[in-house]
């Protein structure tokens, strides 16, 4: 399954690269290919996307965000044993964003009262891809 996902990110790194994340059935972070995994895992914690993907009955791939700007494309995998795993690719934006939009994010969000960690936040989010996205 593993290699499977690594050709998968390989081939669509050719287009937009897009992060991977792994987590187990109580949320634990497993796995990423994130850069600045932390503060990217805050933020899908604090959107509300991680509970939404874990609770999700459906089976069916998700797309996830919590507010127009933020996006993530997960699946649950119910493997042979009892413990289930979400696949996680985000975030991304469902549409090009302006600075001003991002800033307006991060105030709202309200992770850290720490200045700098919200101008790298800022700079984070600004870093990643924007995907066009049809609902």
């Amino acid at each position: 399954m593993q290699e499977r996902i690594r050709l998968y990110l390989d081939l669509i790194a050719c287009s937009q690269p897009l992060l991977y994340w792994r987590y187990d059935a109580k949320g634990n972070l497993l796995e990423s290919t994130c850069p600045t995994e932390k503060m990217l895992d805050d933020v899908f914690r604090a959107t509300g996307a991680l509970d939404e993907a874990l609770h999700n009955e459906s089976g069916l791939p998700m797309i996830l965000g919590s507010n127009s700007l933020l996006r993530w494309i997960a699946e649950r995998n119910a493997g042979e044993t009892d413990d289930v795993s979400l696949h996680v690719l985000g975030p991304f934006f469902a549409n090009e964003v302006r600075t001003e939009g991002v800033k307006w994010f991060v105030r709202q969000a309200h992770l850290s009262d720490s200045e700098p960690w919200n101008r790298a936040l800022t700079d984070t989010l600004l870093s990643l891809p924007a995907l066009s996205v049809q609902f």
